[in-house]
């Protein structure tokens, strides 16, 4: 992995720490970053210096603008059934949060670098995880090391610039296309080649 992987993959760390101060500071709820928190902190490297109100006050627009879709999203397919994906989940425990609002009949994919996804996969199994990830959902068991399933959620460890990859990785994990699905890319992109944004964005 190259120095710009390595740094890029950094941010993922970092990306959660600027939500978990903002969860701190009660600019938006989020019931599950403290325990992330706890754990993130035996597994990765975390410079826990506070952020500026001007960064919370960032993260709290994103993080509403998100759900205010999200919730959009979940009203106009209720009832039935639908597919969360994120590209470049990190270890942000809003999908758990997303799962929550969403409820039975929902898969949810996380993408990521595999050494994120693995981390992110071994926090959720822990006791304070594990029950909130629904049962296991009827699919297909991939053999792909790459991917570990939990519940109603897929890991997978994938290199997001690979569009073939990334789509053949969300097939094995049991993603249906012709399934309502929310996709949400929380700044990911900007870490990537144009052509392949342009590709994974027309995949």
């Amino acid at each position: 992995m190259s120095v710009y992987d390595e740094k890029t993959k950094w941010t993922a760390a970092d990306s959660f720490l600027c939500k978990y101060h903002a969860v701190e500071k009660n600019y938006y709820p989020d019931s599950h970053a403290k325990a992330m928190f706890d754990h993130m902190s035996k597994k990765v490297q975390l410079h826990t210096n506070r952020k500026s109100p001007l960064i919370n006050r960032g993260y709290y627009a994103r993080v509403y603008g998100n759900r205010l879709i999200l919730s959009e999203f979940l009203k106009s397919t209720e009832g039935g059934p639908r597919q969360l994906v994120y590209f470049g989940a990190g270890y942000d425990s809003d999908p758990l949060h997303s799962y929550e609002q969403a409820g039975v009949n929902t898969k949810v994919f996380e993408l990521d670098f595999p050494e994120v996804m693995q981390t992110k996969f071994d926090i959720y199994h822990t006791k304070d995880f594990a029950h909130l990830c629904g049962e296991d959902a009827d699919d297909i068991k991939s053999s792909n090391p790459a991917i570990n399933r939990l519940g109603s959620f897929r890991f997978i460890g994938v290199d997001l610039r690979n569009t073939r990859l990334v789509m053949d990785s969300l097939s094995q994990a049991g993603f249906d296309p012709n399934v309502p699905t929310f996709f949400l890319s929380e700044c990911v992109l900007v870490y990537m080649p144009r052509d392949a944004v342009i590709a994974l964005i027309q995949e």
